[in-house]
């Protein structure tokens, strides 16, 4: 019974209110190597495909289960679309003026599509903070010019959402730097890679 009137409490809108969630977010590089290539074409990076499971703002801990320590976190936005603009930014800090857009009315010369495949705390052997998706540079034509997997991860200082959160970015600073350097140098020689 008393687990029924809390539910119905809860429904109403009665019963304790629920503390706000801490926002976590990634910060795109700003640096990158002085000599560099500039990205040639108009392309854009569509929103990264993945697992249902990744299409959320909550952070995703492995072993699935109750983990206290993330319950009242969650990203800026949700992981995919988080990981696009992001990956946006990061162009447009290495080249502002060919950096890629999400979306265009016209056909665009290439598109960057984005397999998100992991995006998650894994709490053993030892908290980690994993990121991984595959990268595709895809021609008008539907010929894919370029393809590579980015992986990386770090180690969390401790099991909890702040740690993770900073252990996120880190990882992601590196890989977004590898994913720019790899599109710029696609781009100009012809899509090797």
């Amino acid at each position: 019974i008393d687990s029924i009137l809390n539910g119905l409490q809860r429904m109403v809108g009665g019963g304790a209110a629920t503390a706000p969630k801490v926002t976590y977010d990634l910060t795109a590089p700003a640096t990158f190597a002085p000599v560099r290539p500039a990205i040639k074409g108009r392309w854009t990076i569509p929103e990264p495909t993945g697992a249902l499971m990744l299409d959320t703002r909550r952070l995703v801990v492995e072993p699935s289960g109750e983990h206290p320590a993330f319950d009242d976190a969650q990203w800026a936005d949700n992981i995919p679309k988080l990981l696009q603009e992001k990956l946006i930014e990061s162009f447009e800090n290495f080249d502002l003026s060919h950096a890629p857009l999400r979306v265009s009315d016209e056909p665009a010369d290439y598109q960057l599509l984005i397999g998100l495949r992991r995006f998650q705390v894994t709490l053993a052997p030892a908290a980690t903070a994993e990121i991984a998706f595959s990268a595709r540079l895809v021609a008008r034509d539907g010929r894919v010019v370029a393809s590579r997997l980015f992986q990386g991860s770090q180690a969390l200082t401790t099991p909890d959402a702040a740690a993770a959160a900073t252990a996120f970015d880190t990882a992601f600073q590196g890989l977004a730097r590898s994913v720019v350097e790899w599109m710029a140098q696609a781009s100009e020689g012809g899509g090797k890679g």
